[in-house]
């Protein structure tokens, strides 16, 4: 099956306004009736819209309609894969191009394998140089991989606690347009 450039531009506008992926594997889904829609379809699809080189944990055979332990896998892999690509995939993502604000903006997503080399050019904060010298190569490893791992944590955190937010955004939105439409009080 040809992957449709329509789909591809939908899920990128979907993702830049909030989707999770479970919400994207949805919409492909949706655009796809009566075709056999495989987890490689889907695979295909979220690997060309976002420039992944390999999109994992999605399994056959699951139903995409309801809630699944794989959907929390794919939010904590997915979207820092998807926001460390950005730059390949979102051409109006560059400050020159005046494109509206996305909750994407300001956002890092440091590869696990960067986070590693980083921590092993930088000190162990707190250490003066004489500790450090003194640890064994096997602690100094395994305090270069805490920092990396924290570095990576953090801004996987943020990257939630961001899309949260912008969730939070549309939810008030809804709300207000419920209120407007039958007067009814919020809450």
């Amino acid at each position: 099956m040809p992957i449709s450039e329509t789909i591809i531009r939908e899920l990128r506008l979907l993702f830049k306004q909030g989707a999770t992926p479970s919400r994207l594997l949805r919409h492909i889904i949706r655009r796809l009736p009566g075709e056999a829609v495989t987890a490689w379809v889907l695979r295909d699809y979220l690997e060309q819209a976002f420039c992944l080189p390999m999109v994992r944990l999605i399994q056959p055979g699951i139903d995409y309609s309801d809630d699944h332990p794989c959907f929390v896998a794919l939010n904590r892999t997915l979207i820092p894969e998807i926001i460390q690509r950005r730059h390949e995939w979102d051409i109006d993502h560059e400050p020159s191009n005046n494109a509206p604000a996305c909750w994407l903006d300001g956002l890092n997503s440091t590869p696990p394998e960067e986070a590693r080399d980083a921590a092993n050019h930088a000190p162990y904060p707190h250490l003066t140089s004489s500790s450090w010298a003194g640890l064994s190569f096997d602690e100094q490893d395994a305090l270069r991989l805490q920092m990396a791992g924290i570095r990576t944590t953090s801004e996987r955190v943020n990257i939630l606690a961001k899309l949260v937010e912008r969730l939070q955004q549309q939810v008030d939105a809804l709300e207000d347009q419920l209120h407007e439409v039958s007067n009814a009080p919020y809450g």
